[in-house]
């Protein structure tokens, strides 16, 4: 079922886009080859080919409309196509870190770090 899915998708793409939607104006084509059989039964499907689209000042039928309906006679595909193209670069680049290390230094109070200091801590309180 997919691959339904995309090759229709793929198809009304292409129509779209491109020229071949002409491609659908093969039965007109073939009619008015028949059109053409009907006047002349011996021209071939190769002259009439000729006939209409290599020597078109010969042709003796003057009907604009008819033949404009013709595949590939008119340009009616009036599309703009844009292409982005996208470059798959890598760059790495291996940096040696740059590691800033402040040292902190710490003045020494004796006052303050003394062992008779923490050691009053333990001891009962004083009443004087």
């Amino acid at each position: 079922m997919k691959k339904v899915v995309s090759i229709s998708l793929l198809l009304v793409f292409l129509l779209a886009n491109t020229e071949l939607h002409q491609l659908l104006k093969l039965p007109v084509l073939s009619h008015h080859f028949f059109q053409h059989h009907q006047q002349e039964p011996s021209e071939t499907f190769v002259e009439f080919l000729v006939e209409h689209y290599i020597n078109q000042l010969d042709h003796a039928d003057k009907d604009t409309h008819a033949h404009d309906n013709l595949p590939f006679k008119t340009k009616d595909c009036a599309s703009v196509h844009t292409i982005v193209a996208f470059f798959n670069q890598h760059h790495f680049s291996f940096c040696k870190p740059y590691i800033v290390v402040k040292k902190k230094s710490f003045t020494y109070n004796a006052a303050i770090y003394s062992a008779a200091t923490f050691t009053k801590i333990w001891h009962p309180p004083q009443f004087s």
